[in-house]
């Protein structure tokens, strides 16, 4: 179903992160994987089958959560906050963070500040037990459609096919004024005729245009 789609890619997505990105990457800290890197890995990716194994339970006892799956939501989203930190780091954690305390304390603030309450259950069900919260819309767009663009992508650049985009564009208005820029439209163009992703074009053919478009004098915000 969708919604062990979307739980099975959150849990891949999860652990590629903690395969990629270390725990610390300042001078002198971790900057490769360790055990600890591999036991998280492992364990979302093993926290994210939990939809699928368990689905018609779910289903059955949907809105009633029982402890196992607060324990595993729970571990989730704790995963997920470690994951955007070390890809993003202590900003939206910290945001999202003080979003989630609102949540759970924010009966106690005074005046229109102050809401119904939230008890833990509904706030770990709402963000990791069904169609919502960390398996909203956009993890649906980008288990079935971006992350499609992004394999089938690489694998076109691996193939050459990227080189081929640049090099005709390069022939037909490098030698123009303003070529690197038209350069750019042009590949990026053609790229859109067979991945309709922002990010995939940008990994692929801007690897080449952007900064090529440097090396001619435009600035780098505008490249």
């Amino acid at each position: 179903s969708s919604l062990v789609t979307r739980s099975l890619h959150v849990g891949f997505l999860l652990a590629l992160t903690f395969l990629i990105y270390p725990a610390f990457n300042s001078a002198g800290r971790l900057s490769r994987i360790t055990a600890g890197d591999w036991l998280l890995a492992i364990g979302a990716f093993a926290l994210g089958t939990y939809h699928w194994v368990f689905e018609a339970e779910l289903i059955q006892r949907s809105g009633d959560p029982s402890n196992a799956d607060l324990v595993v939501g729970t571990l989730l989203v704790a995963l997920v906050f470690e994951a955007a930190r070390r890809i993003l780091g202590l900003a939206l954690p910290i945001v999202c963070g003080i979003f989630l305390l609102y949540g759970l304390f924010g009966q106690h603030l005074p005046g229109d500040l102050a809401h119904r309450g939230y008890g833990v259950d509904q706030i770990i069900n709402q963000l990791s037990l069904g169609s919502e919260g960390l398996f909203g819309i956009p993890t649906l767009v980008s288990a079935t459609y971006i992350f499609l663009f992004i394999l089938f992508g690489s694998f076109l650049e691996h193939a050459g096919m990227i080189n081929l985009f640049n090099s005709l564009a390069l022939g037909t208005v490098g030698h123009t004024k303003g070529g690197p820029a038209k350069v750019a439209v042009i590949s990026s163009a053609l790229m859109g005729t067979i991945s309709g992703s922002g990010v995939a074009n940008v990994l692929t053919t801007g690897q080449f245009t952007i900064p090529l478009m440097k090396r001619f004098g435009y600035s780098g915000v505008f490249a």
